[in-house]
């Protein structure tokens, strides 16, 4: 029984490692390397439910990483979204500014009431 759940645990453990980013790849050949070192000894019930807490607590940590890329990902992104609004804010400001101006510069060239001559 042993035997077959080792290698139902190592053909899962490959399926989910093989689509990562090769920032696993030493989890990859860690894997393989149990995988070596499985095989040659019968797995007894201790090894294998050792290795399955090995391969969740794995998991967890795992889930932990992904959590924080996520959280630190939303937080770059409120940034960006906050960084989008001030943004938007100064250039509305700046159209303000030069609105004024070209107003200002086109009454001191055209001034009112217009002059009558003498």
């Amino acid at each position: 029984m042993a035997p077959s759940r080792l290698s139902a645990l190592l053909a899962a453990m490959q399926d989910q490692l093989q689509p990562l980013t090769p920032g696993y790849q030493p989890e990859l050949d860690r894997l393989l390397a149990w995988q070596h070192q499985l095989e040659a000894m019968a797995a007894s019930p201790s090894c294998l439910q050792t290795m399955e807490d090995c391969w969740w607590g794995w998991q967890m940590e795992n889930q932990d990483r992904l959590s924080q890329a996520l959280r630190a990902h939303q937080q770059q992104s409120q940034g960006l979204t906050t960084l989008s609004d001030q943004n938007q804010l100064l250039l509305n400001s700046l159209r303000l500014k030069d609105k004024f101006l070209k107003a200002m510069g086109q009454e001191l060239r055209t001034p009112w009431p217009p002059l009558k001559p003498p």
